[in-house]
């Protein structure tokens, strides 16, 4: 067996980086983020050993050979998470004296960094065999790394032939503990803690092999409760429904102020100002608590994050504050991630914005609950960034039934133990919270009266019809009153186009506006704020995007079968800024030519079951009723759909069992966390005009560039990425030409036609075309 050679052996970590310092940077960056969150002191010990230990195993030579000439030595020996992990557990129990349970949470950490962390069924599995495990032992250099083992406690302990004595454990057990014996140490509570020191350990340990420094989670406060106020006078607004909206935001923050409570609601009609109010809640509560350090705003559709964020950028222009990641961060595009190589520790194009280095995020719900319901390395990295945090998810009736006592377990406990604000808003609120059990705290105290005075629409529920049936009787209607604006909403890309060229030859002088998300964001913006500004006459077709936040108010509006919470929101987009008026909304059961409903490609037939019975055919509904009848709804709802998934979750999450929780199959995994049923897709960069040009060819430019310092190149990296996103749009398929150091498929302006037109957006395959984006 070879010996390595310690004298003048200087040992790396990755390329130009000496170990001994990424592994004091990693310790110091952790324990820094630990430190100012005080969350959990006993687990202390365990990431301090689990920092400054990780990546023990690459001062081995067959580590060292690969790290210097990987082409010649890319061998199983040069492995190091497994070693590290072991001398991490025997180091906590033999020396730290931890609880054996504790001890095994460092471990799988430690063995987890590189990869997604362990299910609790794999105690005692070996990714190397126990003679190579014990191979690389012998051939690692102690001696280089005695400056590291001084910082513990008993540094004699760390000898070659120590840890060749604990190495032996038989597959069956660990350390000869049963796999019995461990689950029954484990607590309910313990994913939330695993969860927390994995990130806290992977975020330091990938910002140390970016950066090389040492960093910590300091975020510069910049928004103040001033701002909202401060932006509101700017806005103008009818006389009736402005006083309304100022009741309602000082009903809000007047209780806000009182509010002793974690989870909080605000239960308000559509149009009534939700956004503003609950940003100024949130302000309120983080300058109370000064712990706070993180607004998240969280909404179901990149459409309303475009919005959002354009009127976040508003009131930070208002208040004259120069916009910049810092201060406001937009994240969504989850495919995005796949473009960023999680070992190159050159590349730092998606680290800032994937572990929100802001003090203003606004995501998706996909984005923050995808780093609290999982596994994956790449999520969990910005999980510890929810400490201390208020995130408000705005719209929060999108979150399918199944989920709701999942939603409403874990976030309790996460309010608790994370020391989070948790803010709920919809017009519809689901009942994932009981008021009556004081689970939750509605902030608008008289919201019942508020619901009451709205008598802006009357909701007539249509025969069924086929597609065609419909289209004649729209057209017919526009020719009769051309001065009325309208919106259609359809539930599938098929239909939505069906009924738009439809339109558009028999009718060609029509002001026809289409709204999807096969249409870049910029020129969705664009759309949604030229209805805003002239919506006389105008005819919008749209999928469910436009139903749940999009600001745009339009005189009639016509929604295929869905929901009875997404019938309310379409509502909201009708006579929308009036408080009394005779806005109709008519709710239409399309079926195509094969008498297939389109609501049955997307929707659960029970749901719609639940609809009909409180919307009865041709009986008119006025809004002033929607808050009794949506919770009537919610409470049907809950009589015929069972729990059963989030049973199952709770029990997968609490005994640490990550496969069965987020991995989908058959059998056990039937019941694995999945926010959104749909078919892969992938990022296009759709190059439309000259601007898109320029953003292309800087962002190339930039990518190029090996000159500039990493700091700066980081800083205008994100930049280009928040200019890029309005170019991108998420697709089934890949199309175009492909970036040759990323899953980014670009589609130039020689090849734009036939693949995007500048109406309808992206080119739809039709096997894909019953699919809503």
């Amino acid at each position: 067996m070879e010996q390595i050679k310690s004298a003048g052996y200087k040992l790396l970590s990755h390329p130009e980086v000496l170990l001994c310092d990424h592994l004091i940077t990693v310790q110091q960056t952790g324990l820094n983020i630990f430190d100012q969150n005080g969350l959990f002191p006993e687990y202390r010990p365990i990431l301090e050993a689990a920092l400054l230990l990780h990546d023990f195993g690459k001062a081995s030579i067959f580590f060292q050979r690969y790290i210097r000439e990987p082409d010649k030595h890319n061998t199983e020996l040069k492995n190091h998470a497994e070693l590290s992990a072991l001398l991490v557990f025997h180091y906590l129990r033999d020396i730290l004296k931890v609880s054996d349970i504790q001890a095994y949470y460092g471990y799988i950490i430690v063995k987890s960094h590189h990869k997604d962390l362990i299910d609790f069924n794999e105690i005692g599995v070996r990714y190397l065999e126990m003679h190579q495990l014990s191979e690389i032992n012998q051939n690692i250099d102690y001696i280089s790394l005695e400056p590291i083992f001084r910082l513990l406690i008993s540094p004699e302990y760390f000898t070659a032939a120590n840890l060749e004595e604990k190495l032996q454990f038989k597959d069956s057990s660990f350390s000869g503990i049963s796999l019995i014996k461990w689950k029954q140490m484990i607590q309910p509570n313990d994913f939330q803690v695993l969860n927390y020191l994995f990130s806290i350990l992977i975020y330091a340990d990938k910002n140390s092999a970016i950066y090389m420094r040492t960093d910590d989670d300091h975020v510069e406060i910049q928004w103040n409760k001033e701002f909202i106020p401060e932006f509101k006078k700017s806005l103008t607004q009818s006389a009736r429904i402005n006083e309304l909206r100022e009741r309602v935001y000082l009903d809000v923050i007047n209780s806000v102020t009182k509010s002793g409570s974690r989870i909080l609601s605000i239960n308000l009609p559509t149009g009534s100002g939700k956004t503003l109010t609950a940003l100024q809640a949130a302000m309120i509560l983080r300058d109370r608590y000064k712990q706070k350090k993180r607004i998240i705003y969280a909404l179901p559709f990149t459409s309303i994050i475009d919005q959002n964020a354009d009127v976040m950028k508003k009131i930070l222009e208002e208040n004259n504050i120069d916009q910049n990641l810092g201060n406001l961060l937009i994240h969504h595009h989850n495919s995005l991630r796949d473009m960023i190589d999680e070992d190159d520790a050159g590349n730092d194009m998606l680290f800032p914005i994937e572990t929100w280095q802001s003090e203003m995020i606004i995501t998706t719900f996909y984005q923050l609950l995808y780093c609290i319901f999982t596994n994956q390395n790449s999520m969990l990295k910005r999980m510890f960034t929810l400490a201390h945090s208020i995130i408000i998810l705005d719209e929060v009736q999108t979150i399918d039934f199944k989920y709701w006592a999942l939603i409403n377990t874990q976030f309790t406990k996460m309010a608790e133990m994370l020391d989070i604000h948790f803010i709920l808003c919809t017009a519809t609120m689901p009942l994932i919270f009981s008021e009556e059990k004081n689970e939750i705290t509605e902030l608008a105290t008289h919201k019942k009266e508020y619901f009451h005075e709205m008598n802006r629409i009357s909701l007539i529920r249509k025969n069924p019809s086929s597609i065609d049936s419909f289209i004649k009787f729209l057209v017919d209607q526009i020719k009769a009153e051309p001065d009325k604006s309208r919106l259609i909403i359809l539930n599938t890309i098929k239909s939505s186009l069906h009924v738009y060229h439809a339109i558009n030859e028999q009718i060609p002088q029509a002001d026809l506006v289409y709204l999807s998300t096969n249409i870049i964001p910029k020129h969705r913006l664009e759309r949604i704020r030229e209805i805003k500004e002239s919506n006389k006459g105008k005819i919008v077709v749209s999928t469910q995007l436009v139903e749940a936040g999009v600001d745009i108010d339009l005189d009639i509006v016509y929604r295929d079968m869905a929901p009875l919470d997404a019938i309310f929101q379409a509502a909201g987009r009708c006579k929308r800024n009036e408080m009394s008026s005779n806005g109709i909304v008519e709710l239409w059961e399309l079926h195509d030519d094969k008498n297939k409903y389109y609501w049955s490609y997307i929707y659960d037939t029970v749901l719609i079951d639940c609809t009909k019975k409180i919307v009865p055919i041709e009986e008119v509904i006025r809004e002033s009723s929607f808050y009794e009848l949506s919770h009537q709804y919610y409470s049907t709802l809950m009589e015929r759909k069972n729990n059963q998934d989030s049973k199952e979750l709770i029990k997968f999450i609490e005994k640490l069992q990550y496969h069965q929780a987020f991995h989908l199959g058959t059998g056990k995994n039937q019941y694995a966390f999945e926010l959104i049923k749909e078919l892969p897709k992938v990022p296009v960069f759709i190059e439309f005009d000259d601007e898109a040009s320029s953003i292309l060819q800087r962002y190339y430019d930039l990518k190029r560039n090996d000159i500039l310092d990493r700091f700066e190149k980081k800083r205008k990296l994100k930049l280009i990425w928040s200019e890029m996103s309005q170019y991108i749009v998420l697709v089934h398929t890949k199309s175009g030409k492909q970036d040759s150091e990323s899953d980014l498929q670009i589609i130039d302006q020689y090849t734009l036609s036939p693949q995007y037109d500048k109406d309808t957006g992206y080119y739809t395959e039709p096997k894909y075309e019953d699919c809503c984006f």
